[in-house]
């Protein structure tokens, strides 16, 4: 197996297109599904662990009112961005946790597109317009940019000023970890497909370079702490429950979908797995 890094997305759907490549990954979902009506290309695609959202400092007005964080999530337009930016590849987020991952559960959260409801928030928090924000997004991540867009027009609906800031992957880390940015949309992949594993990183007071919201709350350090280390499935699976609701009502994140693992290939080629990473097996690849 040859791997060739090819950064720009037209020129990894020229190398497919002209047959010189047999696999390709970080496809955009509407180039996907262009050349999932080419008879000649096979699209792979499966439901993934990698979730997407918006990120909040909490330390930073006006996002340290859970009221106004809940206002954006009843605002996010998750059904015009399924279709629009996702083309069907992907999952709406209706947890902190992965759709995938033990003990998740879709029916905790109340979030759906209720701009009225939003619009209620905000007052009660007191806020009045305009309300300057910067929301980070990474260059070259073309449904981060496509997302942000309508996520900007649906936040100056509530009274909010947005700006999109666009920053490489790079600088986009080093602002993140010391607390710059104040909205951003994130990503964030458990390498263990754990519950805790994934709360721990994310959430826990102590998790200094990934709790990247600088959340902290000892009622989840301690649930956390105690869920980490128990044995009884049963308990662990009840608490990361209670976890969730917490983290839902709290709004910590701003919900966006689960990514779905992808890959376009030859239509002659069979046999690549996927499992419960990010990463394909060709331990088993074969032409038909």
């Amino acid at each position: 197996v040859v791997f060739k890094v090819v950064k720009e997305d037209g020129a990894r759907l020229v190398e497919i297109e002209a047959g010189t490549a047999d696999v390709a990954k970080n496809v955009p979902p509407a180039e996907a599904a262009r050349l999932d009506a080419d008879p000649n290309i096979s699209i792979v695609t499966t439901p993934g662990l990698r979730t997407i959202y918006i990120f909040f400092n909490v330390t930073e007005e006006p996002f340290t009112d859970a009221r106004v964080r809940q206002a954006v999530n009843y605002a996010i337009p998750i059904q015009a961005i399924l279709p629009n930016v996702m083309y069907g590849y992907a999952t709406q987020m209706k947890s902190p946790l992965p759709h995938l991952t033990p003990g998740y559960s879709g029916t905790l959260s109340p979030y759906k597109p209720d701009i009225e409801k939003a619009r209620a928030l905000v007052k009660e928090a007191g806020l009045a317009g305009p309300i300057p924000v910067e929301l980070a997004i990474r260059v070259g991540f073309a449904t981060h940019e496509a997302a942000s867009v309508w996520i900007q027009r649906e936040l100056e609906k509530l009274g909010f000023k947005v700006a999109i800031v666009r920053e490489t992957d790079a600088t986009f880390r080093q602002v993140a970890i010391k607390g710059g940015h104040t909205l951003s949309i994130e990503s964030f992949q458990s390498w263990v497909n754990d519950p805790w594993y994934h709360l721990v990183f994310n959430f826990h007071t102590k998790s200094k370079f990934t709790n990247m919201a600088f959340y902290s709350n000892p009622a989840l350090d301690k649930l956390i702490d105690e869920s980490m280390h128990e044995t009884n499935q049963e308990k662990r699976l009840g608490s990361a429950l209670v976890a969730q609701k917490i983290l839902i009502d709290d709004a910590v994140w701003g919900f966006l979908w689960y990514d779905s693992w992808t890959r376009v290939m030859k239509a002659d080629l069979t046999g690549i797995e996927k499992r419960w990473d990010t990463f394909e097996r060709y331990y088993a690849a074969r032409r038909v």
